[in-house]
């Protein structure tokens, strides 16, 4: 039975909805880090493509029904290639992730395959078709939009960064040369003498306090740098696509369309205005962007058309020192304003243990989504939360990094200070005897664990919670980074993941066995409280039941030689609270 030609059209306008959302959203994922933003655009990012491969499927499967070409097959014809711009994809991400940027050589074989199935269908409305000449430009857009894709995923892949990062190889000096004439003109008695440099020439170390710079303006360095960073590696820039697409619609508009049905004919035109358009607003965007802003302020003499740009655009170098955080009174639409400028979402991601612990899903549930391969987002869904990057957190980082820098005085120094645990501030505090053992002697997920616990009992148990809100962020932050972004924390990978469950299943133990939690619990309801954390005097008790099983004796091992993070994390919250009073 024939598929009827309807079919086609509604897959050709769910294809351009779908890149009209990617291309105006995706540079949200950037600035707002809430979980209900990022799937949706991961959703739609994996259906775009799965859409645009099934409607050329679709189109070719049409194709074979007519026996004898006609102009409703011409049309189909026609929107074959129109498919391959889809599958190019917006310019505003090419790359949902890393991972994707590896699959550049399946893209490419995708490109080869499907504008064969497009040439197919091409050929298959020959030789009485009225579309033949646009049909032509639209392959090439197509072509040129999904090779651009293809290009930027493969220069985004680390086969292609270790390459461009290779320079001209370097002989260096000719020693042989050298040592064969120092042989000749002592033979030949003439005074000669052979200086050699033992520390030869070392490089020029730079600290933080030479560029005289602010925590605020230091920090905004580093968000333009990994703005450049994300640019290169999840988006690419306008080519020449616009040009053929715009040539496609005046040669469409010029072909007779007689016995075409007038919704097609008025759907066509929708589809190529709504490209056109979208390849509008991305070269809008580009030029808004911050590499346009370089681009365009690396001139010593810039001509009149370059000042008109900086003008019409607003390029000038003073946006990368402005401000966007929010005051409270500030109105919404400039508010709104603000965000559309900002680089990242200016939040810090919390996982906090003792939470996950005290409200725990549905043993079934949890065992449901565990099979399906969901347990992940459901956890990022339940547990992780948000909290605002503020100054105070900004202040205490860039104050810590320019001890560091001072403590660095060569590349040795500074090795051993990125490869120390916490051991640099034991000793400045003389506190090295007391806490060695919780960093020192631990490997790195376990004392991240250990002092995780600790940090959590102190700041619930203490009665003024402020001065301990820099180390409560820090804590759940890395505890974060070793549940959610393992590839992140190289020293806490592989055995980490692994220690971390087993330390709440310890503790889920425990809070059972203390009455804490109950056994019954509901499975669904903590997607929509997610953020309401449990109350204060339910956490607090938590704490204290944990200070209730501290022993002097250190905990050795427990179940398969693995020691107690609930008993070690209880003995290093006393001495904290020891070192507190004094």
């Amino acid at each position: 039975m024939a598929i009827p030609f309807q079919v086609p059209p509604t897959w050709k306008h769910l294809c351009l909805t779908l890149q009209t959302f990617l291309i105006f959203l995706a540079p949200l994922r950037k600035r707002v880090s809430s979980a209900w933003v990022i799937l949706p655009l991961w959703s739609a990012y994996l259906l775009a493509d799965w859409v645009a491969v099934f409607a050329i499927g679709l189109i070719s499967s049409n194709q074979i029904n007519f026996t004898i070409p006609t102009k409703q097959s011409n049309l189909l014809a026609f929107w074959a290639p129109f498919l391959l711009v889809h599958l190019g994809g917006p310019d505003t991400i090419t790359a949902f992730s890393l991972e994707d940027n590896e699959l550049w050589l399946r893209h490419l074989l995708g490109l080869v395959f499907q504008c064969l199935c497009a040439l197919y269908v091409f050929i298959q409305s020959l030789p009485k078709n009225n579309f033949w000449l646009a049909t032509i430009f639209m392959f090439l857009a197509g072509i040129i939009k999904y090779a651009e894709r293809t290009r930027s995923l493969y220069h985004a892949s680390m086969e292609s960064f270790r390459n461009s990062m290779l320079v001209e190889p370097e002989p260096g000096p000719n020693n042989i040369k050298l040592m064969d004439e120092f042989n000749l003109k002592q033979k030949a008695n003439i005074p000669t003498q052979l200086v050699t440099s033992e520390n030869g020439m070392k490089p020029k170390q730079t600290t933080i306090e030479e560029y005289n710079q602010t925590a605020k303006e230091a920090f905004r360095v580093v968000e333009v740098e990994l703005n450049f960073i994300y640019e290169s590696l999840y988006t690419k820039v306008p080519f020449l696509s616009f040009i053929s697409t715009v040539v496609t619609l005046i040669l469409f508009y010029l072909t007779n369309k007689e016995m075409i049905n007038k919704f097609e004919v008025g759907l066509t035109y929708a589809l190529l205005w709504g490209a056109i358009t979208l390849d509008i607003m991305a070269f809008i965007m580009f030029l808004y962007s911050d590499w346009t802003t370089v681009a365009l302020n690396t001139w010593d003499h810039p001509p009149r058309f370059i000042e008109l740009l900086k003008k019409c655009f607003i390029c000038k170098m003073n946006r990368f020192v402005k401000d966007s955080e929010r005051s409270p009174n500030q109105p919404l639409l400039v508010h709104l304003k603000k965000l559309m400028h900002k680089r990242w979402s200016e939040y810090a991601p919390q996982y906090n243990l003792l939470h996950n612990c005290l409200h725990q899903r549905s043993k079934h549930w949890d065992k449901f989504i565990t099979h399906l391969g969901l347990r992940k987002i459901f956890n990022i869904l339940d547990y992780v939360t948000t909290k605002p990057f503020n100054g105070d957190l900004r202040n205490f980082i860039f104050e810590q990094l320019k001890m560091k820098s001072q403590m660095a005085d060569d590349l040795e120094a500074a090795e051993e200070i990125y490869a120390a645990k916490g051991e640099c501030i034991l000793q400045m505090n003389n506190w090295y005897e007391t806490f060695s053992s919780c960093i020192v002697d631990v490997d790195y997920d376990e004392s991240l664990l250990i002092w995780h616990v600790a940090t959590d009992i102190c700041y619930n148990t203490d009665n003024e919670k402020k001065d301990n809100n820099i180390a409560k962020l820090l804590s759940d932050y890395m505890l974060y980074l070793l549940v959610v972004k393992p590839g992140m924390m190289p020293a806490a990978a592989g055995f980490g993941q692994t220690r971390f469950w087993d330390t709440c299943a310890e503790f889920k133990k425990f809070f059972r066995e203390a009455n804490i939690i109950p056994k019954k619990r509901m499975p669904f309801l903590r997607i929509w409280k997610k953020g309401q954390h449990s109350d204060d005097n339910l956490t607090k008790r938590a704490c204290e039941d944990i200070l209730s099983v501290y022993n002097k004796v250190k905990s050795i091992t427990v179940k398969g030689g693995r020691k107690s993070i609930l008993l070690d994390a209880s003995i290093l919250a006393k001495e904290l609270e020891k070192e507190d009073r004094k």
